[in-house]
């Protein structure tokens, strides 16, 4: 069985270590304004224009097929970026 976890559910955590948080997606900017305001999240939501980022970094998800309506949806994860000194 899968657990999913929201990301505004464990936030805190991260914060609480220095790490700040954001999510990306390939949904269009309405859309992702639209759903940033209905779920009150306090973290940005980038947009991922055609896939971009997540065929350079090989994670789409090979599930999905051009033409379904999850096409290009990658596979969950998490990035850790940081910034070198």
């Amino acid at each position: 069985m899968r657990q999913f976890v929201k990301l505004s559910d464990i936030q805190d955590k991260f914060q609480a270590i220095g790490v700040n948080v954001g999510g990306m997606t390939y949904d269009e900017a309405d859309v992702i304004q639209q759903f940033h305001a209905e779920w009150g999240l306090t973290y940005p939501l980038l947009r991922d224009v055609d896939g971009q980022h997540v065929d350079a970094w090989g994670i789409r998800n090979e599930e999905y097929g051009p033409g379904t309506f999850a096409y290009g949806i990658p596979h969950p994860g998490v990035v850790l970026v940081r910034r070198l000194y």
